[in-house]
């Protein structure tokens, strides 16, 4: 699922005191916008919620989510990848992070973007989008409430300045479409030799790495570290995805993954920028 659309790209930071969902909801409305993806480094959070994939215990899915894991201490965010839109008209984020416990080990998982409070200033590489929004609706092939992109009338976003925004395509990779290969098959059809990735939040269908790494489990959740689609010696764009995985068993991978192999589990939500 792909549109057309024009973002805008801008670096802010969150600052502390409430939930990352008002707190992401303030910042973009004061930019103009009611949709975008996100990433963010640094800073911390308190009041900790999370949760890690786990297999599914019913047939309506194929795969779910474990308990909801609280942490009583701050943790330090590495990184985090947000797609924002709305959920049954309120505002409403999908949020994976990377993250360091107080013991010092590093974990990767779903955050609750409701009940998690900024502790320290995070900073923020923000892509906001026009005309296009990410609502969570219901989904029969999951039968999961996901983000997909929906074109909408321009509002707050209309003012921006033209010469501000790029052309983008925002996204959502459905399941078992090859990740790498769909976005190359994407940008080729608008004729882009090259693209950048903004935002970055699914799960694949286990994961090959390009050092020859395999993750076995199925089910498991990503953020996109840094993606790019760039012309090869022949002239023709690949795709090169960096990302951190975490399997259902807390196994936490870091890497360039694979063309190929690398089927989409649920969802990947993500925006393509043309460079």
């Amino acid at each position: 699922m792909a549109l057309p659309s024009r973002v805008r790209i801008l670096q802010t930071e969150l600052p502390v005191g409430n939930t990352l969902l008002k707190t992401v909801t303030r910042l973009l409305a004061d930019f103009g916008s009611d949709s975008a993806v996100l990433r963010l480094s640094g800073g911390s959070f308190s009041n900790f919620r999370y949760y890690l994939p786990a297999l599914s215990d019913h047939p309506e899915h194929a795969v779910f989510f474990s308990e909801k894991i609280a942490e009583p201490e701050t943790v330090e965010l590495t990184m985090a990848t947000i797609t924002f839109g709305q959920k049954q008209g309120e505002p409403w984020l999908h949020c994976h992070a990377v993250w360091l416990e107080p013991d010092g080990k590093t974990l990767c998982g779903h955050l609750v973007p409701d009940e998690i409070v900024i502790a320290n200033t995070i900073q923020v590489e923000a892509c906001l989008i026009e005309s296009v929004r990410f609502d969570a609706m219901f989904d029969p092939e999951t039968n999961f409430s996901i983000f997909k992109p929906v074109a909408v009338q321009d509002s707050l976003s209309s003012d921006w300045p033209h010469e501000e925004t790029h052309d983008a395509l925002v996204i959502r990779a459905i399941p078992n479409q090859d990740l790498c290969l769909t976005l190359e098959h994407l940008c080729a059809g608008q004729g882009w030799q090259k693209a950048q990735v903004q935002g970055g939040v699914g799960s694949l269908n286990c994961a090959d790495f390009a050092d020859g790494r395999h993750v076995e489990q199925l089910a498991t959740e990503l953020l996109i570290e840094r993606g790019r689609i760039v012309p090869d010696v022949s002239g023709i764009g690949r795709a090169d995805i960096d990302i951190t995985l975490v399997d259902f068993k807390g196994q936490v991978n870091r890497g360039r993954i694979a063309r190929e192999s690398n089927p989409v589990l649920v969802t990947c939500e993500l925006v393509l920028v043309k460079q």
